[in-house]
């Protein structure tokens, strides 16, 4: 890990993520069955996240991020407040790119 960093998610990112979801187990560990039936495609989660909003009914309570390690996308969570409260704020569609992982030992 040279050049760790996180940002916003983009829709070119949907591709890379949906590629670490290789099998229906990842699938649902990921909770990808919000999305859909299993294989997950890049339109799928780009239409949830840039179309849709994370399906959240508030318009500012949906944050999607990806973690870039040297410019190749190395992992991926969204953020956002549970029921709209700002007090309490979820983690959740973690996913870390396994070439990374076993790579780096994340």
């Amino acid at each position: 890990m040279q050049d760790l960093r996180l940002r916003p998610y983009k829709n070119l990112d949907a591709q890379s993520i949906a590629d670490w979801l290789k099998d229906e187990y990842v699938y649902h560990m990921w909770k990808g069955e919000r999305f859909g039936e299993f294989p997950l495609t890049a339109k799928m989660i780009d239409d949830m996240y840039s179309r849709r909003n994370g399906v959240c009914d508030e318009a500012d309570n949906f944050y999607p991020f990806v973690l870039v390690d040297d410019g190749a996308l190395a992992g991926h969570f969204i953020m956002r407040y549970t029921d709209g409260n700002p007090d309490w704020l979820r983690f959740g569609h973690v996913i870390v790119n396994d070439a990374i992982r076993i790579t780096q030992g994340l």
